[in-house]
């Protein structure tokens, strides 16, 4: 499963993704603009 993350005014710039492999149960982040996503945001994205 992919979440995808984006700022809505650039047609797919991301800004972060969090990937789960149903294989073995692996989480994985990533972000692109590290700057500009607060805490709270990355931690709703991964919950």
């Amino acid at each position: 499963m992919f979440l995808e993350l984006s700022d809505g005014v650039i047609e797919h710039a991301l800004l972060a993704e969090v990937f789960y492999a149903d294989a073995n149960g692996q989480m994985t982040l990533a972000t692109f603009d590290n700057g500009s996503i607060p805490l709270e945001v990355v931690e709703w994205l991964i919950s």
